[in-house]
């Protein structure tokens, strides 16, 4: 049976293929091979939801179809190739505004967290993909946050990755899941260590997003706090005010008077 997947699998990766077999139902057999005793046929069926979300009309009925709930089983295997196709799957399929509460309600961030314990650069960038785009859903970041989507950004950002286009995009989805109900996490979780270590990356969005996050936690008491306690914190808001870039300036300066003016 794997050789029919690897067959499916080479044809959806053309786009006017793969809206055909998706419209002739190709994904409820999907669904079965994903739980076939044959870890090789299963990794084949991750390779075909790969080759699939390529497709922009095939995003929206993968998702309405129940992918999410199969790639909870085919994440959990054993392979990078698997891991991998199912990174690139959930970046693509986050892409698409219209699914992205669906994907969050079926629990798709649990899933990005798991594939994140990686060291492979591809497998960051799929996931930190996933997270910044899902992180766009408005009235969703509680959700997120709870899934353990602050964790995995944490993770990748500060341990996993060198490349520089994954930070900027955990930077993006921390700054748009940051709000009133999610502050505490993020505290709990490291968002100064993160903002501080950030502020010494040579890229002026990574710095920018950096004296951003400063300047959003310098607005209440317990995040002036944490921030005071680390001198290192406190080090990174000055250097940020003598940064070449202005917008950065401004953000670490507002940081720097909120926290001169607080008792």
């Amino acid at each position: 049976m794997q050789y029919v997947w690897a067959a499916v699998r080479s044809t959806a990766v053309h786009s006017s293929q793969s809206e055909a077999i998706t419209s002739a139902g190709i994904l409820g057999y999907i669904k079965e091979g994903s739980s076939a005793e044959s870890v090789l046929t299963r990794r084949y069926c991750a390779s075909v939801i790969a080759a699939l979300s390529l497709t922009d009309g095939c995003r929206d009925r993968m998702v309405e179809a129940g992918v999410i709930e199969v790639m909870l089983g085919l994440s959990s295997i054993q392979a990078e190739d698997t891991k991998l196709c199912c990174a690139i799957a959930l970046a693509n399929l986050s892409y698409e505004a219209a699914a992205q509460g669906a994907m969050i309600k079926q629990g798709v961030v649990p899933i990005l967290a798991d594939l994140s314990n990686s060291y492979s650069e591809k497998n960051q960038l799929c996931v930190a993909k996933a997270l910044s785009n899902l992180s766009y859903h408005r009235g969703s970041e509680q959700r997120i946050v709870q899934d353990g989507g602050v964790a995995a950004l944490m993770m990748i950002c500060l341990v996993r990755t060198v490349n520089i286009e994954t930070k900027r995009l955990c930077c993006v989805a921390a700054l748009n899941l940051y709000n009133d109900e999610t502050r505490d996490t993020f505290l709990r979780e490291g968002i100064v260590v993160l903002a501080t270590r950030m502020s010494e990356v040579k890229d002026k969005r990574i710095r920018l997003a950096a004296a951003e996050v400063f300047c959003l936690l310098s607005s209440f008491p317990d995040a002036l706090e944490v921030i005071g306690k680390k001198r290192s914190a406190m080090r990174a808001c000055f250097l940020l005010v003598k940064s070449s870039e202005i917008d950065a300036q401004v953000a670490a300066g507002k940081a720097l008077c909120n926290f001169m003016c607080s008792d």
